[in-house]
């Protein structure tokens, strides 16, 4: 009888004290899952978080759900076998939702991620969490998000009265996948073809209905560039792992092999080396596998290692 007072009471301080929607613990209390926490007002903002069973603080991977930024939801990523990898080794694994495009233009989706991982860092000490070993992931327009927060500068605002904002969006590492490093239309058509214009990511992000509306509307390039990872990459930024499995021909002709063509990788690689971060690039078309991780999740496994 006590032992099942025990299990109700930690439920009841789940369900009420951490914001989520529902909490289920595994038997013999082995992890946690926690759904549908709220990190801002809007339906979208919302996240999911799956905590292993440690005795320290455990390091956090945030996932970040693709889609173009215009459709997706967190419960598409990570693929389960790749949390249960991550939950083995004492990571626990997080994954949002975000507000989208064409309603809600660029840059809210990845001010929501931002807000994401302030939340998480605000509210570590209640989910047994490491702020200061925290790694970003994301696939498709979910992976360019992760790799902007990366690079871009801390998006704290010290001087907020609200106290998420003040929280750092510095991170540990980033692992990528078919994710883009540029998004404005000069460097789509010159590095990899019309493919990777035609396809709706760009123009929906920015509010137009066309990539021809995108052609002709300057100050939405400039919008796009200023949410390019690459040109916010320097010295000092954590290590990069992108991975990519789509053809590697250029020019790209098709939307989708334009998109998340392994050019973006191999543009992102080449500005890494000149700057000293540590940047990996995986390509299966091309045969390019990292000699030093199996593949992302190790990479973040062995990033996050104590």
């Amino acid at each position: 009888m006590k032992s099942g007072l025990l299990i109700v009471t930690a439920l009841f301080w789940l369900v009420n004290f951490t914001g989520c929607r529902s909490a289920f613990i595994h038997p013999m209390n082995t992890s946690q899952i926690l759904t549908d926490i709220p990190y801002g007002p809007h339906e979208r903002q919302r996240f999911d978080l799956y905590l292993p069973a440690t005795q320290e603080p455990s390091p956090l991977v945030l996932f970040i759900h693709g889609g173009g930024w215009t459709t997706g939801d967190k419960t598409n990523q990570p693929a389960d076998a790749d949390r249960q990898r991550l939950l083995r080794q004492g990571i626990a694994v997080a994954s949002t939702n975000y507000r989208l495009t064409p309603e809600h233009e660029l840059p809210i989706p990845i001010e929501d991620a931002a807000r994401a991982l302030q939340f998480l860092r605000l509210h570590a000490g209640d989910y047994h969490l490491d702020p200061q070993r925290v790694a970003l992931a994301g696939n498709s327009a979910g992976g360019c998000t992760a790799l902007y927060l990366g690079c871009a500068q801390d998006l704290a605002q010290e001087a907020s009265d609200d106290p998420v904002k003040r929280q750092s969006t510095r991170v540990s590492a980033v692992y990528a996948s078919n994710a883009q490093t540029f998004l404005d239309p000069d460097r789509l058509s010159q590095w990899i073809g019309p493919g990777a214009i035609a396809h709706r990511m760009p123009f929906l992000a920015v509010g137009l209905d066309s990539p021809e509306a995108l052609q002709a509307a300057p100050s939405a390039h400039q919008r796009l560039r200023q949410y390019s990872a690459i040109d916010h990459l320097d010295a000092g930024d954590p290590p990069l792992y992108l991975s990519f499995n789509r053809p590697a021909d250029l020019p790209a002709e098709t939307a989708d092999a334009g998109i998340h063509h392994p050019e973006f990788g191999h543009r992102m690689q080449a500005k890494a080396r000149e700057t000293g971060v540590p940047c990996w690039v995986q390509s299966r078309q091309e045969n390019l596998q990292p000699a030093e991780f199996e593949d992302g999740i190790d990479f973040l496994i062995q990033q996050l290692a104590p």
